[in-house]
């Protein structure tokens, strides 16, 4: 099914038994792939947010998504319908509680986030979205930098709002 609005998606066949060639583009196309194994890509439901997210899409599916769909981030995604949630392109610009309602709203319990964060030469972009993943109960939140980008993944807990902080009142750490 395709919208040409607001969103692309491609699902594989099931028992698909080859999958497309890998891209010559390489690491454009796998770099956000890396802290998930791509082997734990099989079967999963990915949302991309992103204007420009062609080359990701392409890429979860080579590594055995079973469905991805490309998002603009002005658009609402489907109520937690997806394994993992790509935000390939978040600047300090970038309006980081809408990152956040959208990943709540589209990952399911034990689904996964991940960011990638540029032009955040400061670190502020990404301490704050760091912050945020876990006020609103996202767990295992990790980092790693590398030259030009920052990469932020996180999980959402079966929980819910069950499983936020402990130190956590009425809406302020303690």
């Amino acid at each position: 099914m395709i919208q040409l609005a607001s969103r692309l998606t491609l699902s594989s066949p099931a028992g698909m038994g080859a999958s497309p060639p890998a891209s010559k583009g390489g690491d454009a196309d796998t770099m956000d792939l890396h802290p998930l194994q791509p082997e734990s890509l099989q079967g999963s439901h990915a949302l991309i947010v992103s204007e420009h997210g062609l080359g990701l899409f392409g890429a979860l599916i080579r590594h055995g998504c079973l469905a991805a769909t490309c998002l603009r981030p002005s658009a609402r995604s489907e109520v937690a319908a997806y394994d993992l949630a790509f935000f390939p392109d978040i600047t300090p610009d970038t309006a980081l509680e809408q990152v956040i309602r959208q990943a709540r709203r589209a990952i399911v319990p034990s689904g996964r986030l991940v960011a990638r964060i540029s032009g955040d030469s400061t670190g502020r972009t990404t301490r704050g979205l760091v912050r945020r993943l876990k006020l609103h109960g996202f767990t295992g939140v990790r980092t790693r930098a590398v030259p030009c980008w920052t990469l932020v993944w996180a999980e959402r807990p079966i929980m819910g709002a069950a499983s936020l902080p402990a130190n956590l009142s009425h809406g302020r750490i303690t």
